[in-house]
């Protein structure tokens, strides 16, 4: 998916 897993986190964080 992405080349960090932050950038998973502060998705699902912009998400909710």
């Amino acid at each position: 998916m992405f080349s960090s897993k932050k950038e998973v986190v502060l998705l699902k964080v912009v998400i909710q």
